[in-house]
Formats: C-alpha cells, structure tokens, sequence
C-alpha cells in the first residue's frame, strides 16, 4: 500500500503596465491594459494505492487508486476534487483500467484581473459577393468566476502480449 499526502500554499500575482498607442486602441490587435492582481490559493491533499488482490485465481493484480484534494481560493471559495479508480490484470498480457473523477479548473490571473484589451477579426461574407468586415472584440477578466466542475469516467485497455518482442 502507498500513501502520499501534502499540503501547499501559493500567492500569484500579476502587474504589467503598456504603452500609450495600446492605451488608446491604436494598434490593430493587441491593446493591452494595465493588469494588476492576485490571488493565493491553500490546498491539502492525499492519495493513495491499495493492492485489493495479487496472484489470485481471477487476477494476476488487482488495485485500488483513490485521491482528494480541498482547494481554498482567495477569489471564489472552496472546491474539492476526488479520483477513485481500479486498475485489474486478470493476467500479464492484459490490464483493465476505470477511473472516476471530479476535476476544476480555476480562473488563472488574466480570466480574473484582465482589465480589458481589444482585438480585431476579419469576417469575410461568402453570400455578399465575399465582402469581408472588420469586427473589433473585447476581453474583459471577471473577479466573480467560479471554478470549472468536469466529472469524467475513463476506461482502458492494455494489451502487453509476451509473445511479442519488446
């Protein structure tokens, strides 16, 4: 049986400062804004694999992979995460694998403290005789976005023949 568990904090941060042709939408893409902000995000963790059964009648292995983690953002709050899973090889050709998990993914520094930049696309109209347009974007970060929630289910097959070289 293996057993791993931790605790981790970090802070990041971010400022940049631009030029005053970007201050003033001058350039045809980019003008950026100045961008300031943080966040510090506090995490514990553990993880484990336990070996169900080896050698037996119906497995040459059997184990089971389990994982939690709490996350505590400065910016939206506490999110935990969990992986549960088996890995079963009724014999050493052959490896069966099933996993279920909750994953996030977190605003990082740009999705929250953006301040604002403008970008431009070109948009070409096939049924008006190809008249293309010019259509000005802006992108904007947002301190109120929560973490993405993903729940997924992976299954798996490996096949290793020993009749085969490696």
């Amino acid at each position: 049986m293996s057993v791993a568990f931790g605790f981790e904090y970090r802070k990041e941060t971010a400022t940049g400062v631009n030029d005053p042709i970007s201050q003033a939408n001058g350039y045809f893409q980019g003008n950026y804004k100045p961008l300031r902000g943080s966040y510090s995000v506090k995490e514990i963790f553990g993880e484990t694999v336990v070996p169900l059964a080896k050698d037996a009648p119906f497995a040459k292995s059997l184990d089971l992979n389990a994982a939690f983690r709490a996350t505590d953002y400065s910016t939206s709050g506490r999110v935990d995460t969990w992986k549960l899973g088996l890995v079963w090889a009724p014999t050493e050709d052959v490896k069966f694998r099933v996993t279920r998990s909750k994953d996030i993914r977190a605003g990082n520094l740009a999705n929250l403290f953006q301040p604002g930049r403008t970008t431009s696309i070109t948009v070409t109209d096939p049924q008006l005789a190809n008249i293309s347009y010019l259509a000005l974007t802006n992108e904007i970060g947002n301190t109120e976005i929560a973490p993405e929630i993903g729940k997924s289910l992976n299954l798996g097959v490996v096949f290793s023949p020993r009749f085969l070289p490696a």
